[in-house]
């Protein structure tokens, strides 16, 4: 940003199940049209490079939002994300409290050190803060406006090794395949949620929402 200018607004876009070929015009894969997202790539940041070195949600989306690889914060599965809330250890996300008790959450943190996420960040910087949909990380995000899904924080079983060893070709690709979330013979295959984010962040867009003087983000998840 050039000296003295405003903080530009952030739309903030994430699809969880997509193909990102579809996005990349050197691929193969079928370029669906997409005339609004192609236009917000070509105005916005485009990143067809960008690489997951996890092959799970929570550690992906937790590597994103620290900045951080996975191996760093330590945060391996679908059942433990980011336990720290704006960086401080002593401030553990309540979902991680629910599930495993304070003690063991605190010994989580203390394990990642993780110093906040970029949310956090831009919260800190004067931004205003709008969360919707999937959010699957941790961090105690929740604690912005707005509706969040998808809270990491488990006992239950984890599936990491089993979608490990499938990315890695240690077991054939046909072991156990979880179902997808779309398929194509329904009217309306994603999930409700994703209905809800869209229909809403959509609704705060045309509603003037970065017309405000204080610079806003905007964070729109879906699953499909």
């Amino acid at each position: 940003l050039a000296e003295g200018s405003a903080p530009p607004n952030i739309l903030f876009l994430m699809v969880d199940e997509m193909d990102g070929r579809i996005l990349d015009d050197t691929s193969q894969q079928f370029q669906p049209p997409m005339t609004n997202i192609r236009q917000l790539m070509r105005e916005g940041t485009y990143f067809p490079m960008a690489y997951a070195s996890v092959p799970q949600c929570v550690p992906s989306r937790a590597s994103m939002m620290t900045g951080r690889h996975s191996s760093t914060i330590r945060v391996w599965d679908n059942q433990v994300g980011i336990v720290s809330v704006n960086g401080s250890q002593q401030r553990v996300d309540s979902h991680c409290e629910s599930a495993f008790g304070r003690p063991q959450c605190l010994d989580f943190a203390k394990q990642q050190r993780v110093d906040g996420t970029f949310i956090d960040v831009l919260h800190d910087a004067g931004y205003n803060v709008t969360l919707w949909g999937k959010m699957h990380a941790g961090a105690g995000l929740d604690q912005y406006q707005g509706q969040l899904n998808g809270f990491p924080f488990s006992t239950g079983f984890a599936k990491g090794a089993k979608e490990f060893s499938r990315a890695s070709g240690v077991l054939p690709r046909t072991f156990s395949i979880p179902k997808l979330h779309a398929p194509d013979d329904e009217e309306k295959p994603a999930l409700p949620m994703d209905y809800v984010a869209t229909d809403t962040c959509s609704t705060l867009l045309r509603g003037g929402l970065f017309n405000f003087p204080m610079p806003q983000f905007l964070y729109c998840s879906i699953i499909v």
